[in-house]
Order: C-alpha cells, then sequence, then structure tokens
C-alpha cells in the first residue's frame, strides 16, 4: 500500500497548501469579515376591498461566512489525507476491506461546501433552496457509502443486494441533477434579469461559469467512478482492482478542488468582476 500512502501524503500537502493560499487573500482582502445574507419567504396583510389578505414578502435569514466555508473544504480534506497515513494499517484494512467509509465522510463535508460555494455564487440566496442543497448532498455521499458497502460484501449479491446498489445509485444521481438544475437555473435567471438593465458589456463574471462546468463535470466523474465500481464488483469481479479504484477518487477529489480553488483565488486576485463589483451603466 506504499503507492496511496504516497499519494495520501502528497495530496495533503497540495491540499492544505491551496487552503493556505485561499486563507491569505481572503485575509489580505478583509473576505473574512462579509458575510453572504440568506432571505426566506414571509407573510405581510395587505389591504383589499373587504379587508386583508397574504402578501408574500421577502425577509431576512441567515448570514453564511462565505470565505470561511471557502478555506475550509481544503483544510478538512487535508486533514483525512494525513489522517489515512497516520492510520497506517488500519487504513490497508480498509482498502483491503474494499470500503473507505471515511472518504466518504470527508465528501459529505468538503463535497457539500464546494457546492454551496458554487450556488452562492450563482446568485442563489433563498435560505430554504440553499438547505435543500446542502441536505441532499449530504445524502449523494451517504449513497456512496450505502453502495460502497453493499459492494464490499465478500459473497456474489443477490437480487435483493443489486436493487439496494442499483436504486442508491439512481436515487444519488436524481440527487446530484437536482442540485445542478437549481443551480444552473438560477444562473440563467440571473443572466436575464441583469439583460434587462440595458448596461452594454456589463454580466456575470466568467469565472462563475467556470466554475459551474468544470465542478458539474468532477462532480458526474464521481458518480461515473462509482459506476465503473458497481459494474467491475458485478459483472467482472476478477479484475475489480479496489486499490485503483481508490487512486481514481483520489485524482478526482484533488482535481476538482484544487480547480475550484484556482478559480476562486482568481475571482479576487485578477478577475474582471463584472456586476459582482460597482459597475457603470453608459
Amino acid at each position: 500500500m506504499t503507492n496511496l500512502r504516497n499519494w495520501n501524503i502528497a495530496m495533503g500537502v497540495i491540499q492544505l497548501g491551496m487552503g493556505i493560499f485561499l486563507t491569505v487573500i481572503y485575509n489580505k482582502e478583509g473576505l473574512f469579515q462579509v458575510k453572504e445574507k440568506l432571505y426566506r419567504i414571509g407573510v405581510d396583510k395587505k389591504n383589499v376591498t373587504d379587508g386583508y389578505s397574504l402578501d408574500f414578502v421577502q425577509r431576512p435569514s441567515l448570514e453564511v461566512p462565505y470565505a470561511y466555508e471557502a478555506v475550509s473544504f481544503f483544510y478538512v480534506t487535508s486533514f483525512f489525507h494525513f489522517l489515512y497515513v497516520l492510520m497506517g494499517e488500519r487504513y490497508n484494512e480498509m482498502i483491503e476491506n474494499k470500503n473507505n467509509f471515511l472518504r466518504w465522510i470527508e465528501y459529505s463535508i468538503s463535497a457539500t461546501l464546494m457546492i454551496r460555494i458554487i450556488a452562492l455564487q450563482c446568485g442563489i440566496r433563498d435560505d430554504n433552496t440553499l438547505t435543500a442543497i446542502t441536505m441532499s448532498t449530504v445524502g449523494i455521499m451517504l449513497q456512496g457509502q450505502i453502495v460502497e458497502s453493499a459492494l464490499a460484501s465478500g459473497h456474489e449479491l443477490d437480487s435483493n443486494g443489486k436493487m439496494v446498489v442499483f436504486v442508491a445509485t439512481i436515487v444519488g444521481w436524481l440527487l446530484m441533477v437536482t442540485n445542478f438544475y437549481m443551480i444552473v437555473r438560477q444562473y440563467i435567471n440571473l443572466a436575464d434579469d441583469i439583460n434587462l438593465f440595458g448596461c452594454p458589456g456589463v454580466g456575470i463574471p466568467s469565472f462563475v461559469l467556470a466554475l459551474v462546468v468544470t465542478q458539474l463535470i468532477f462532480y458526474s466523474t464521481f458518480g461515473f467512478i462509482q459506476i465503473y465500481q458497481i459494474y467491475k464488483r458485478l459483472y467482472n469481479p476478477k479484475e475489480y482492482d479496489y486499490k485503483k479504484i481508490e487512486t481514481m477518487y483520489i485524482v478526482d477529489s484533488l482535481l476538482s478542488k484544487v480547480t475550484l480553488g484556482a478559480i476562486l483565488g482568481y475571482s479576487v486576485i485578477g478577475a474582471n468582476k463584472g456586476v459582482y463589483a460597482t459597475f457603470s451603466c453608459d
């Protein structure tokens, strides 16, 4: 398991480095003091001819410490990679047993923080919508553990076991597609509203679209890795190499997080912020 140990050391160092990088530039720009305001739908009463009727209105709700969430997923991921190194033989046993349940715990934290960042960048400010995206992402990671735990069985899966695997996989994909549907729909609605301003050359900064597209690709790749894992375990068990699966997850996690971190860093120190900064409308 030396190769995996080296992978985890390298990943831990890289993730820690990205976390420090973002922390430095966010601190320099004073972004740790900035909080994104969320809203909820409340009701008020309005006068009508015969009395009153309910009027649905937007009210302030929670405040999100965006910068803290943006750097936290790097530190969380780094912690888990170093934990695997320190676990030594216990980590090797998990790989031999073909179920790294700690990976799914880490993803339930880091992937959830990441998709919240994407949602906020696309303009989602509804408290309930962000909560739904948060909890469904945790559910996706639970689905991953359910599938992997079922596949880790030492014997051939019966029809009930296969049903658990297939249903959980479908549910996971439905949750992910729903999350990105809400995010993309908000992005489109936001762009349409900004176009109504009639300000030439003013729009959502390009780095936001880059966030959505790249992370949609990487989140989907996680799902495809598990589909590959299911295929190998159920239909080609002699070639089922869990160590290879673990490495694939590690690499995809690295690419996803480093890409997101690089775009977030660029958004602070080099990007044209468009309507996310003060703009003119000539």
